[in-house]
């Protein structure tokens, strides 16, 4: 265990505290914003073969994850107003085999959480 976290340590997610043990590291706002924007062009892209490549019984499956979603989000204040729709589009995009309109979906919804993270404490 020791050696996994050093070599985590390493890599960056977790920290050593000295005689406390390991723990996740706490990631910065702005490092936070980063990452999302390196999600909006790799997702967007893996978003659109997505959409290339589905076939009907799995587009059928997406339905269910859309009310799975709305659940999460119900405890989240305000989230769900935005971020619902953006996932019925994501949704209605891969169903109508669309990889652009898939990949615009996707890159949008991950620029709102981008400025979601911006705008919190």
């Amino acid at each position: 265990m020791r050696e996994t976290f050093r070599e985590l340590a390493s890599e960056g997610p977790v920290e050593i505290l000295r005689n406390k043990g390991a723990r996740v590291r706490a990631i910065p706002k702005a490092e936070a914003v980063e990452i999302t924007e390196v999600r909006m062009v790799l997702e967007g892209l893996s978003a659109a073969k997505a959409a290339e490549r589905v076939t009907p019984e799995q587009a059928g499956r997406l339905g269910a994850q859309v009310i799975r979603h709305k659940f999460r989000l119900a405890r989240q204040p305000g989230r769900a107003a935005l971020s619902l729709p953006q996932h019925e589009l994501i949704v209605a995009a891969i169903v109508a085999r669309d990889p652009e309109a898939m990949q615009t979906a996707m890159q949008q919804h991950l620029r709102s959480v981008a400025k979601a993270l911006e705008a919190t404490d």
